[in-house]
């Protein structure tokens, strides 16, 4: 079975309980869509511009050894995989993916990429806008940590990657089952949570470029910490796990 989850920011209760309930195993599968809770305590190299881990993550531990396969879409308060040093490339899922080096079962979905689950197509669109990077800093390993938390400027999906994107809709004739995105497009974010986009809505912006043109039956996000489903085909999800459609 595959099944789809929203931010976890390290609390994995939900999860513990949802494999014990459903007696998982690695053949089954659970995306996260972004801000897991690890891939946070990391300190960039200003040489290799790579995120180095620089302390063991106890969700990420946990993880490792759970009965699960682990996809994770990319937030906004986590290193994104393509820009840390301790994954590496393969294929699954019919599209090349990261994969954690010291992990069998955590992988890491591109943003762009279009990848195949139950015999349908998902396309990936990661990242979003952290409202109070202002308070936060580039954690830097030459550089002494402060008071208030880390902010990673590759938080948001790449010009490279946007244009990544509409090369994979092009390739898909405009049409796949469905999309997997951390933030949502402009017109679905919720009142309670329009603060949230105000700074900055590239995201949502682009991404609301690109539900305008795509043909999609179900375009799942989290970010927003709540689960509700919005215009029939759009699913926001938080704490909730269920099944992928």
């Amino acid at each position: 079975m595959i099944y789809i989850t929203g931010d976890k920011h390290g609390d994995i209760q939900e999860i513990e309980m949802f494999a014990k309930k459903h007696k998982t195993s690695k053949d089954d599968i659970l995306i996260l869509l972004g801000d897991a809770g690890f891939n946070y305590y990391r300190k960039k190299d200003r040489k290799t511009n790579l995120y180095h881990k620089i302390e063991t993550e106890d969700v990420y531990q946990y993880l490792k050894k759970i009965d699960l396969t682990i996809l994770v879409v990319q937030g906004n308060h986590e290193a994104p995989a393509w820009c840390c040093d301790d994954v590496h490339e393969t294929f699954r899922f019919g599209n090349t993916l990261y994969q954690a080096n010291d992990a069998d079962n955590i992988y890491y979905l591109k943003n762009g990429e279009i990848y195949w689950f139950n015999g349908k197509s998902y396309l990936v669109l990661g990242g979003a806008f952290s409202v109070d990077r202002n308070w936060r800093h580039i954690p830097y390993t030459d550089e002494e940590d402060s008071c208030c938390g880390y902010y990673f400027p590759e938080e948001q999906m790449s010009d490279d990657q946007f244009k990544r994107a509409w090369e994979s809709i092009k390739e898909a004739n405009y049409s796949v089952h469905g999309v997997l995105s951390h933030t949502c497009p402009k017109p679905i974010v919720p009142l309670y949570a329009i603060d949230k986009i105000l700074a900055n809505d590239r995201m949502e912006t682009k991404l609301e470029e690109i539900a305008s043109q795509l043909h999609f039956d179900i375009w799942y996000f989290g970010h927003f910490h709540d689960n509700r489903i919005l215009q029939k085909k759009y699913h926001m999800l938080f704490e909730q796990v269920v099944p992928l459609e």
